[in-house]
């Protein structure tokens, strides 16, 4: 087994960096597991969203003889309201932006295959204006053995 989830990451987060629905609702607002610390912990006014990943989860994969493994994992986002409707919209844009969409990968590794799992949108932090949006996605990943 390969554990390319750094990989997946930094993959996730430069696709979503790069695609215009995502970035017209967070801008440059999308980090790997760790959020910029002048940031609040919710967005704001001045910051109403952004998106994270989530810490993955891999599991041993060997397809046609590549040394592999499947990596599961979210990416979050946080909106802020007064409706749930941006949050909505954000979910939309990161399902878009990488839903069956293999992403190119470092190192001799290869995604053959990144599929969007489930999506959902909640309520956060007591407050009916915070939203938190989760996108469970699953990528396949190789190297020739």
């Amino acid at each position: 087994m390969r554990d390319h989830s750094l990989l997946v990451r930094q993959a996730v987060v430069m696709a979503l960096l790069a695609d215009a629905g995502v970035s017209a609702i967070v801008g440059q607002r999308v980090y790997g597991e760790t959020v910029n610390p002048e940031m609040s912990t919710w967005p704001s006014e001045a910051n109403p969203a952004y998106v994270k990943t989530g810490l993955p989860i891999t599991a041993p994969s060997e397809p046609s003889g590549l040394n592999g493994g499947e990596t599961r994992f979210a990416v979050h986002g946080f909106a802020a309201g007064p409706s749930s409707d941006l949050a909505e919209q954000l979910k939309g844009a990161v399902i878009a932006a990488l839903d069956l969409k293999p992403l190119p990968l470092t190192g001799g590794a290869v995604m053959r295959d990144l599929r969007c799992l489930l999506s959902s949108t909640v309520s956060d932090t007591g407050s009916p204006s915070d939203f938190h949006v989760i996108v469970q996605l699953a990528a396949l990943t190789a190297e020739r053995a």
